[in-house]
């Protein structure tokens, strides 16, 4: 009984294998082939109107990769905030992106443009960030609903709330600074919308979930946060706003320039 008891575990096990790569072979990998970073990507739509928006571009160069995450309170505002990101980013060179304080003025710049659309009521949140490959330094303005957490290696995860409340027509643009967090080889970056956030618990239930998924790999930890929002509902039912989860992991050497140093042959005289 024994026996077969372990034989039939072990082909529950291998069927359970087979699902997870055939689940995981069938999700979208939407930023693949970004030098120097692993990226897990999950969203998952939303009851509410309105919605996150998400995207990453790199230099010409490829000297800095910049990170934007969005929620718009409305459909109208999603489509008004996207016009102004465009008009406002094309703008932008290289050495400007790199500056310090850039990621900051151009939240500003959003804002100011975006007033005449901008309702009453409407708001909306944003992440912008630019990681450097010089040196593996973020520099991020973060404003309103959301939250980031970073894990060098080997050490937990530690949470960075935002920076700001949400921007409204009645908000005035404070000098909230510029923050900047020093990654390393194998660190790891985890982004989540204000929806994710809130579906999850807030930002103390998310810290003790990573404490359990820390050791996995980045499409597993992102399944799993997937997992927990979606676990609450019907089959057919949606959450209550829309989830963007984004995981990052440095890759050895992204931002250091590896010399290799020839060995000297012992003469063997």
């Amino acid at each position: 009984l024994s026996a077969s008891f372990s034989d039939t575990l072990e082909h529950l096990r291998s069927d359970l294998e087979l699902a997870e790569r055939l689940q995981k072979g069938k999700l979208p990998r939407r930023f693949t082939g970004v030098k120097g970073l692993e990226i897990a990507q999950r969203y998952l739509v939303g009851n509410r109107s309105g919605g996150d928006y998400c995207d990453l571009a790199e230099t010409k160069d490829e000297s800095a990769v910049s990170l934007v995450l969005s929620n718009s309170s409305s459909y109208g505002l999603c489509n008004a905030l996207l016009s102004v990101l465009m008009r406002v980013c094309v703008k932008l060179t290289v050495d400007q992106l790199e500056q310090v304080g850039a990621t900051t003025d151009v939240v500003k710049r959003l804002h100011q443009e975006i007033l005449s659309a901008l309702g009453e009521k409407e708001y909306f949140s944003i992440l912008l960030a630019t990681l450097s490959r010089k040196d593996l330094l973020l520099r991020f303005t973060f404003l309103g609903e959301g939250s980031l957490y970073y894990a060098p290696p080997g050490q937990p995860f530690q949470y960075y709330p935002p920076m700001g409340p949400v921007m409204s027509h009645s908000d005035l643009v404070q000098e909230w600074g510029e923050a900047q967090i020093q990654l390393q080889p194998q660190g790891r970056l985890i982004v989540l919308s204000g929806g994710a956030e809130a579906a999850l618990g807030g930002a103390g239930a998310v810290l003790k979930l990573l404490e359990t998924v820390q050791q996995r790999g980045l499409v597993d930890l992102v399944n799993e946060f997937a997992y927990q929002i979606k676990s609450p509902l019907g089959q057919d039912d949606l959450p209550d706003r829309d989830c963007t989860l984004l995981a990052f992991q440095v890759l050895v050497g992204a931002g250091t320039r590896l010399v290799q140093v020839p060995m000297r042959v012992q003469d063997e005289s």
